[in-house]
């Protein structure tokens, strides 16, 4: 506005401490941001200042005597942010273009719409329970519902989706998760994009966080064989545990290379033993029949049934614990709620730097690998795999420490009970 300003807006005043006059203040004027023009200057005496301060007001008086003045019911603050916005409008879509009243009315549209101020604990709630994720396999739901929940951890429990912006979303993706592998890394922001996307679509929220973080690239990893004397131990406390129950997920994971989602879609009913074949529901719902080794039938088909899961219900626990047991590094999170009598002092470190990580996929790289060893056909090995025959040519043909010596052994090993 001009018609509130006045001739007292600028002072003149002494700084005691440099002994220098100080002109300072506003005019009316304003820059194309809305903003009041400043008078601003020092000077070594009050009549040069004084001078100079006159000058000024002189200025603004004659700014508003001139033939642009204009009356608004606008005040100062209100103005200069409808200014704001129109320079945001034309620097996006072209000076005049887009009228502000248009932008409010979206604006009200689009917010109204949302249910504000939704708990970010409530929605993951509502998201672990919609018709869709608990459709999806256990293993898809665990993995969902494991990195939202480290995610809740995170955050203040009064945080709502609003309230999550951009930036702190790239903290957590690159900073609070620095110490985890790129491929979790990219799980993550797959995940949590995935949650902010459906409360979107659900108008729990006005915007996703993750649109402006940079998705985290991805490393080409190289498949890693699990060595003999590993896969024996794994086998050993397969036997031990829970009267054998995942016997038949790591023998169908590391002779068979059927990925863990896979085994537990499976049912009995799916096997047929006279030809040695199982048909699993595999990636991307495509079905395929696979042939059985002789070495993963003799240790799956003491444990088979007519029908039922092929995996027992607390398979993501079991997997863990025996993983835990055989050496590698769990989390003792993940051991909660597992009874371990006998076996507390064996997985009390579990959690130990000093234990190996477990290599992502590292049963169904095995399988693959020592398939590959004795049929050497590389069509044939990939579609026993459901994977591609470039994946195959270029991944499996060659990795370290296996040898003909050690895919003898490999195929030799033999259950003990």
């Amino acid at each position: 506005m001009k018609y509130d300003w006045n001739r007292e807006y600028i002072k003149v005043k002494k700084d005691n401490t440099t002994g220098m006059w100080h002109v300072d203040g506003v005019l009316p004027h304003r820059d194309k941001n809305g903003k009041r023009k400043r008078a601003r200057k020092r000077f070594t005496t009050e009549i040069q200042a004084d001078k100079w301060a006159e000058m000024q007001r002189d200025k603004g008086e004659a700014y508003l005597t001139s033939g642009s003045l204009r009356r608004t019911r606008l005040r100062e603050v209100e103005e200069s942010d409808a200014i704001s916005a129109l320079n945001l409008l034309s620097a996006k879509y072209g000076e005049g273009t887009k009228k502000l009243t248009e932008a409010v009315l979206f604006y009200i549209e689009k917010f109204d719409s949302v249910n504000k101020n939704v708990l970010v604990s409530d929605a993951i709630k509502s998201y672990l329970a919609n018709p869709k994720l608990v459709r999806a396999s256990k293993d898809h739901q665990f993995q969902f519902k494991r990195r939202l929940v480290r995610f809740e951890l995170y955050i203040d429990d009064s945080s709502t989706l609003d309230d999550i912006e951009s930036q702190y979303m790239e903290d957590w993706i690159y900073d609070e998760m620095k110490n985890v592998s790129d491929t979790e890394r990219r799980n993550e922001y797959a995940c949590l994009h995935a949650f902010f996307n459906w409360c979107l679509k659900k108008e729990m929220c006005v915007k996703n966080p993750l649109t402006k973080v940079d998705k985290p690239d991805a490393t080409e990893r190289v498949p890693e064989a699990l060595n003999i004397s590993e896969v024996e131990t794994l086998l050993s406390w397969a036997e031990k545990i829970d009267a054998g129950s995942m016997v038949p997920f790591f023998a169908l994971g590391i002779f068979a290379a059927i990925r863990p989602e896979e085994i537990n879609r499976l049912d009995w009913a799916d096997f047929n033993w006279d030809d040695k074949v199982v048909t699993i529901d595999g990636k991307g719902a495509k079905r395929r029949s696979i042939d059985l080794p002789d070495t993963c039938v003799e240790w799956v088909k003491p444990y088979a049934l007519k029908s039922g899961s092929v995996s027992p219900t607390n398979v993501r626990k079991l997997y863990d614990f025996i993983r835990a047991l055989s050496g590698y590094r769990i989390s003792k999170r993940s051991l909660y709620g597992l009874d371990k009598e006998g076996y507390d002092e064996l997985v009390a470190d579990s959690g130990n730097e000093s234990r190996p990580r477990w290599i992502n996929d590292a049963m169904r790289h095995t399988g693959i690998t020592y398939y590959q060893k004795i049929i050497q056909n590389v069509g044939k090995v990939a579609e026993w795999a459901g994977n591609s025959v470039s994946v195959i040519h270029s991944h499996y043909r060659a990795v370290k420490g296996v040898t003909d010596k050690t895919t003898k052994q490999f195929w030799a090993i033999k259950p003990t009970q």
